[in-house]
């Protein structure tokens, strides 16, 4: 058993806490150096258990705390990260059966001129068949019309052909087998040329 004299450090006027630790470190380095050899491993045996038993006392508090802490903020944690790209909403057909449109083309362009159309059914479902007509006037024969079709994922061109009247005035047809949904785009352009110039025409039904 080591016997420790308890010493009372009295600061003396004027002495500043820094010359009293000093004055108290000083007295304890002449006490440890008056010891035995035996007496001064067991107060360096005590001194490092009371160092570990603070050290992990700290630790557990400091854990504690931190889980206390994480408990208490958890639900305000956000986690940020790319924004999603929202799902688009399909987009219901407002008409149905066979539509029938007028064009307006201004006559100081040169080249045919789409005065009408018809699609027939304007809406579809897959596998269905849909037929287009346009109604082409020209001063000069119409070589070729056809229609671009242009739906969710596909894109693909319809030719048509004169079934009615003459190249310079005619109804022109084609028919297309739906193999594609028309729920966000859904458009046709309607072309026809005379050989020299060429009109297009885009029609956005979606």
């Amino acid at each position: 058993m080591v016997n420790i004299p308890v010493q009372t450090a009295v600061p003396s006027s004027g002495k500043n806490i820094s010359e009293i630790f000093s004055v108290f470190l000083e007295k304890v380095k002449i006490w440890y150096t008056s010891l035995s050899s035996s007496q001064k491993n067991i107060v360096l045996g005590v001194s490092i258990s009371m160092f570990a038993i603070l050290f992990i006392g700290l630790n557990i508090v400091a854990f504690q705390y931190g889980q206390r802490f994480m408990r208490r903020t958890g639900d305000n944690i956000t986690v940020t990260g790319p924004t999603p790209t929202p799902t688009p909403t399909p987009i219901p057909f407002k008409n149905k059966g066979k539509m029938d449109f007028s064009v307006s083309t201004s006559g100081s362009v040169p080249g045919p001129k789409v005065i009408a159309c018809t699609i027939n059914p304007l809406d579809f479902s897959t596998t269905k068949m849909q037929t287009f007509q346009m109604t082409i006037t020209s001063t000069t024969p119409v070589a070729t019309a056809s229609v671009g079709w242009r739906t969710d994922n596909e894109e693909h061109e319809v030719p048509l052909t004169l079934i009615s009247g003459t190249p310079t005035k005619g109804v022109w047809e084609g028919k297309k087998q739906v193999t594609d949904t028309a729920w966000y785009r859904y458009e046709l352009i309607m072309k026809a040329t005379d050989g020299t110039n060429k009109r297009e025409i885009t029609l956005t039904l979606r």
